[in-house]
């Protein structure tokens, strides 16, 4: 097959070694673009399901947005500025908004709570969406029996407000990622490229370079493409490779940036022994919003 990357407007992500500053990386803790236009107003609660007018009531007493970020996005901000720099970043904001809230390990749990102890004492009010109640964080993930002390402190933190409802995206879990043959994947990269900045890169090289870059400098990796492309898909088993990649497909979402795909369908690139697991929510998130992407392309 032709390098796509012979061409005009196409990049590899593996060429790119993004920086990011303290300051920058705060400046990124904003809604994604696709909520731009989104508002109290506009949400539209369904009389079905009164938990979601009730949720919409009690967040609009909430102070005005300060930050917002996923909950990776705050733990990849200690990691990279340490914890004190941290803190002294986020401290004196009005509200936190934390997207996707949860526990992979014990050192999450310890700088979370950390975190948050120090924050909400000085003001600082919490807004977070998570699909596991506060006292079963880290459930199946780590011995949580170990840290029921941390994980019970934070959960003090929260009055939980349980919102009913279809998830709109159970669509994009009964579908199948679309996947292209050589010669579709070429037209579709160079039609990409020659419209915009588009990414050519062979997944498993993808993958040993997402080990090299710190997540939190996952969305400057990303930074002004129109596509990302991936060749020669294959099934992740190493768990750390695939919640790096979780967290990338995580950030390309959030831009909405479109995907295409050679070899193994994307919705299909987590085991079976890796969707069983502690991690299941994480991986069938993914899956959705791999499906959607493809779709989108």
């Amino acid at each position: 097959m032709t390098d796509p990357t012979s061409r005009t407007g196409i990049v590899h992500l593996t060429e790119r070694q993004p920086t990011v500053t303290g300051p920058e990386m705060l400046a990124s803790l904003v809604p994604p673009p696709q909520f731009d236009t989104a508002t109290f107003d506009s949400y539209r609660a369904d009389p079905a399901y009164p938990s979601q007018e009730e949720a919409k009531e009690t967040l609009m007493r909430f102070s005005g947005r300060k930050y917002f970020g996923s909950f990776i996005e705050y733990t990849a901000l200690v990691g990279a500025l340490g914890y004190k720099n941290t803190v002294d970043l986020l401290k004196g904001a009005d509200l936190l908004c934390i997207d996707e809230f949860e526990l992979d390990d014990p050192g999450d749990t310890m700088v979370m709570t950390r975190l948050i102890g120090e924050l909400v004492p000085t003001g600082t009010r919490l807004a977070a969406t998570s699909n596991t109640p506060p006292n079963a964080l880290g459930e199946g993930r780590f011995a949580a029996q170990d840290f029921l002390r941390e994980i019970h402190a934070m959960s003090d933190s929260f009055q939980m407000l349980r919102i009913d409802g279809v998830d709109f995206r159970q669509r994009a879990l009964d579908g199948h990622a679309v996947v292209l043959d050589d010669g579709a994947y070429a037209a579709a990269s160079s039609a990409a490229g020659s419209e915009s900045t588009a990414s050519d890169d062979r997944f498993d090289d993808l993958i040993r370079h997402l080990a090299q870059v710190h997540p939190s400098r996952y969305i400057r990796l990303i930074e002004g493409l129109g596509q990302v492309g991936l060749r020669d898909v294959r099934q992740l088993t190493d768990q750390s490779e695939a919640l790096r990649f979780v967290a990338f497909v995580d950030r390309v979402y959030d831009a909405q940036i479109p995907i295409i795909a050679t070899g193994l369908g994307l919705d299909s690139v987590f085991s079976e022994e890796m969707l069983a697991g502690g991690y299941r929510k994480k991986y069938l998130r993914a899956v959705s919003r791999l499906n959607a992407l493809t779709h989108s392309a």
